[in-house]
């Protein structure tokens, strides 16, 4: 099968790992992928290194949006792929308005509906903008059960789509071992920016290192100058290190040094770095935000925080490193629950049953 893969965002994030992930194992079945992504991107690089022909696009020069439908319908006529599969609202938003309606299947994958967590004019807008353009798509993947029931309830799917939920996925084997150290020590993994807050991880990380606990932010972003003058304005530099943005395989390095990984985001579709540190043995503390309380069994490999406390956020993390029992149960379980629900395996199964549907129908979608 031929599969052209888009995603506008190829920067070292969830949404990228999973695409560029299951590009990958696409191409290892004997699969033929090509991936639409934006010009000089992470997520370019990576995938010409393991053979998926990548066609590099202006997805975010705003004046080129002809430009934009041009080079993607060329893309799509020298692939001639069976299936397109549009990764992110930019790409199902500007790619299914443009260029649906041909003959090849169509699948979107929405990975989050970030727009819902923005002020109320920008949040209308964004619902509107969203029906308007996936309005001619008609199959809908989400990776969590809250992201589906939330497309559905405020009418971002159109009536006539189908609608699966396959969760994100992560190869045990491609995880780093547990690093042994000396002392306890905490990691944030995940891009500097609002949608993450790392301003509330900066007042975590002063809240753990008054217990003697140093904190790695392992990402760079647009907040990370912000981020570093509050932990400074914390006085806690002496215990906080940012390490800048990494590769996917740099950035998995670092957490497997630390003993618990907080998330303490405003918004999740899924957490990818939840079950990237779950399959290490890694305790996690997430907020109970988002699709997150499917992913992690609440005190049994992390806890769920359901306020934006930081003092809460830290108890949490002094629970697990003050019980050896808890912190070995958690470690344990996690890598079984992980193989249980979110290996590549089950994910990549799940991708080519639908494609194979899709494929099967051939249907143009009209205006």
């Amino acid at each position: 099968m031929t599969i052209l893969e888009a995603v506008a965002d190829g920067r070292p994030g969830g949404g990228t790992t999973l695409v560029l992930g299951l590009c990958l194992r696409l191409v290892e079945s004997g699969h033929t992928v090509h991936l639409a992504t934006d010009s000089g991107s992470y997520a370019a690089r990576e995938a010409s290194g393991f053979g998926a022909t990548v066609h590099e696009l202006p997805f975010f020069e705003a004046r080129t949006i002809g430009r934009l439908r041009s080079a993607f319908l060329n893309a799509a006529d020298s692939s001639q792929p069976e299936v397109v599969h549009l990764h992110g609202i930019r790409a199902g938003f500007l790619l299914g308005k443009l260029c649906a309606g041909r003959g090849e299947a169509w699948v979107y994958t929405v990975h989050g509906y970030h727009f819902e967590r923005k002020r109320a004019a920008k949040r209308t807008l964004g619902r509107l903008l969203q029906r308007w353009g996936v309005r001619r798509l008609r199959r809908f993947v989400f990776v969590s059960e809250h992201e589906r029931a939330m497309g559905v309830r405020l009418g971002l799917v159109p009536r006539e789509a189908r609608t699966s939920v396959i969760p994100n996925a992560v190869d045990l084997a491609d995880l780093p071992s547990r690093t042994p150290h000396e002392g306890f020590e905490a990691a944030y993994l995940g891009r500097l920016t609002p949608d993450k807050d790392p301003i509330l991880m900066a007042e975590i990380a002063a809240k753990l290192s008054g217990h003697g606990i140093r904190t790695t932010l392992i990402g760079g972003g647009a907040l990370e100058g912000k981020v570093r003058r509050r932990i400074a304005d914390l006085g806690s530099e002496g215990s906080v290190e940012i390490t800048g943005s990494l590769s996917h395989r740099e950035a998995l390095e670092r957490p497997s040094r630390a003993d618990v990984l907080v998330m303490p985001s405003r918004w999740e579709a899924f957490g990818i770095a939840l079950i990237e540190a779950m399959g290490m043995g890694i305790p996690v503390v997430a907020a109970a935000v988002g699709g997150v309380p499917e992913v992690v069994r609440n005190g049994e490999t992390g806890i769920l925080v359901r306020s934006r406390d930081p003092a809460e956020f830290a108890d949490a993390v002094l629970r697990i490193r003050d019980s050896e029992q808890t912190r070995e149960a958690m470690a344990s379980l996690g890598p079984t629950w992980v193989r249980e629900r979110f290996t590549w395996d089950r994910c990549l199964a799940a991708h080519l049953e639908l494609y194979e549907t899709a494929a099967s129908s051939r249907q143009a979608v009209g205006p």
